[in-house]
């Protein structure tokens, strides 16, 4: 992504903030969707390689479902050059998972459990926290 649609980004996802009556400079007082949001920025602005096409995924579509009232608190993030797609918590989403990243090789995977974005360095680990209720996970 490069340096201009990175900073409209962070623009959207501060004035999201405000029209939600969060504080974007204090963490306590954002959503997890806008939380999460903005530590995807930050991926995307510290490894610009990740996401070179399909931006859109990431500035439309996780935009508007992350920033919306009915936000997942707990999900895992994938991000590729070619696009990002996140996967639910759900009965059969941890399969599900793993065949997309078994076929998708160049996609870097991160898991958010309602406060912190984390690189997935285990696949499997992945797959068991979307194996997970999210009464259980609280």
């Amino acid at each position: 992504m490069d340096h201009t649609t990175a900073n409209h980004f962070k623009q959207a996802l501060i004035a999201r903030a405000i029209e939600l009556g969060m504080d974007p400079l204090q963490r306590n007082t954002c959503s997890p969707g806008i939380n999460a949001l903005a530590q995807m920025y930050a991926v995307v602005v510290r490894y610009p390689h990740l996401l070179q096409a399909f931006e859109t995924d990431l500035l439309v579509h996780d935009f508007r479902l992350l920033s919306s009232p009915d936000a997942p608190e707990r999900f895992v993030w994938t991000i590729r050059p070619c696009g990002t797609t996140i996967f639910f918590p759900d009965a059969g989403a941890g399969t599900e998972f793993l065949n997309f990243m078994r076929i998708s090789t160049s996609s870097v995977a991160y898991t958010f459990d309602g406060d912190k974005l984390e690189k997935v360095l285990n696949p499997e680990y992945a797959a068991q926290f979307l194996a997970e209720p999210e009464a259980a996970a609280a």
